[in-house]
């Protein structure tokens, strides 16, 4: 996880024209994933008999801590949105990155 979280912080602070930033958005996105390897367990949040999603669904259903939930989906769609986004913005990919590493920030705090 720290790992990827340090090249998300290199290439984010590197990033000059738009394809850097389109790379960082393909690293907020990894990050998003690598959160969700971390934290998912489909013996727990999972529904009996439903297959395990696939890792790239992020943004998967639940109850309880609707607001960091929120925060957490919010996150996930803005980096996405970098990822995908043509000509995304050197400010636009540092905001998506700063709210991914606070996401992970907080699932830490929740782990603790």
């Amino acid at each position: 996880m720290d790992a990827e979280i340090n090249e998300l912080r290199r290439q984010c602070s590197r990033a000059t024209t738009p394809q850097d930033c389109a790379a960082v958005g393909l690293v907020a996105v990894r990050v998003t994933e690598a959160l969700s390897r971390k934290v998912y367990v489909h013996a727990v949040h999972g529904a009996a008999g439903e297959e395990e999603p696939n890792i790239s669904d992020t943004k998967l259903p639940g109850k309880g801590n609707e607001e960091l939930r929120g925060l957490a989906k919010t996150t996930i769609e803005a980096a996405q949105a970098m990822k995908h986004r043509g000509t995304p913005t050197r400010t636009e990919v540092g905001i998506a990155a700063d709210a991914v590493i606070l996401l992970a920030n907080m699932l830490r705090r929740l782990d603790e």
